[in-house]
């Protein structure tokens, strides 16, 4: 993201852009809100979700596998 001197802000990807964000933070507020709204959407379509920890990847990878039933 660039602001120019004009206060502008630039650079945004065109999903964010076409909300005119005039902040940051806006910016900010913007993507939270896209991904809570595709994050719901993805679990909503998902036939199994698994719920990662802060873990090893091998204790994630047999989390998925169990989810899985592999």
């Amino acid at each position: 993201m660039t602001k120019s001197s004009d206060g502008t802000l630039g650079n945004l990807p065109a999903y964010i852009a076409k909300k005119n964000p005039d902040t940051e933070n806006d910016v900010r507020t913007i993507f939270h809100d896209l991904y809570a709204a595709r994050t719901e959407t993805y679990r909503t379509i998902a036939d199994v979700t698994v719920k990662l920890e802060d873990a090893p990847k091998n204790l994630n990878l047999d989390n998925i596998l169990k989810a899985l039933s592999l």
